[in-house]
């Protein structure tokens, strides 16, 4: 919020880094910024000086994605991956490597194999989200597990921990 306590005084404003002149915006209710900017104020009246222009600066950061499917094991199913910063272009990797510098643009697609994907949301004028990240496994639907017996009595058969239902070690 602007204000002055200059009477009959006019607030006039820039976003484009020039000092305020009569020419420029007048101030008169929120100003609606969308992205980095700075904006530069002054109280001009006339038969006055200017009053000195108050610089501030405002930066915006993207909101961090969200993936539609926690972590974790599926069959099958669509990625879907959002951010709540509207017009901003979602960018993911599923090689471990970062999405600001290395990301390709985020379209939906169905997960065919184990992933652990990373995604960031970046539009103009914004500074990049954080990069979240989510793990995924494809777990065969009605697969069959065939165990032939070493040869002896002596093995052991063991499900190590973080491996799925279905998935064992023989030993």
């Amino acid at each position: 919020r602007l204000s002055t306590s200059t009477s009959g005084a006019k607030i006039y404003y820039t976003t484009d880094s020039t000092d305020p002149t009569t020419a420029s915006s007048q101030y008169s209710t929120t100003i609606v910024l969308d992205g980095n900017v700075t904006v530069k104020a002054a109280t001009i009246k006339d038969g006055w000086n200017s009053s000195d222009v108050v610089t501030k600066a405002y930066s915006f950061k993207c909101a961090d994605p969200v993936f539609k499917s926690e972590s974790g094991s599926y069959t099958s199913f669509e990625v879907g991956i959002s951010s709540a910063t509207n017009g901003s272009t979602i960018y993911y990797t599923s090689d471990g490597s970062n999405p600001i510098d290395n990301g390709k643009v985020f379209e939906a697609f169905t997960l065919d194999r184990d992933a652990i994907y990373k995604a960031c949301a970046k539009k103009d004028g914004y500074e990049p989200s954080n990069v979240v990240s989510a793990e995924y496994w494809i777990s065969p639907q009605n697969s069959t597990i065939n165990i032939l017996q070493p040869k002896g009595d002596n093995f052991k058969i063991s499900k190590p921990q973080g491996w799925f239902s279905g998935m064992y070690l023989l030993a």
